[in-house]
């Protein structure tokens, strides 16, 4: 079974990610900030880590750069609604430190699907 981390501070969007992947039989766990998804990763394997940006105690882009110095590393998609940057550019930069792919919020279930199916068939990510 493919199992999948979410990191977000807002319990809406993890409770849609997490709805929209139990469907589809994904085993899915839930974290609020990057230092609480660290302590999980070391804990679990996890296939795909979808985090947020901006949050409190670890960032997502933190998160992201620390996720990057893992062997084998889970796949990663950035989300972002924005913030005090323009959200195109700070998922850029998410990009550029690793994530597989990105996503704005907000997006649709289908966006969030089709983005999860790709990068777990990528299969270069672990």
């Amino acid at each position: 079974m493919t199992r999948v981390l979410v990191i977000d501070d807002e319990p809406p969007v993890r409770q849609m990610v997490r709805k929209s992947l139990d469907k589809l039989g994904y085993e899915v766990s839930e974290a609020t900030d990057g230092a609480t998804a660290l302590k999980l990763l070391g804990e679990e394997a996890i296939d795909l880590v979808i985090t947020d940006l901006y949050m409190p105690n670890m960032d997502g882009i933190e998160f992201t750069i620390r996720l990057a110095q893992k062997s084998p590393r889970p796949g990663l998609i950035a989300i972002s609604g924005g913030g005090f940057m323009e959200k195109g550019s700070l998922l850029e930069t998410a990009r550029r430190l690793g994530a597989d792919a990105t996503l704005d919020k907000p997006f649709s279930v289908q966006e969030l699907l089709d983005t999860v199916t790709a990068v777990l068939q990528r299969g270069d990510t672990t």
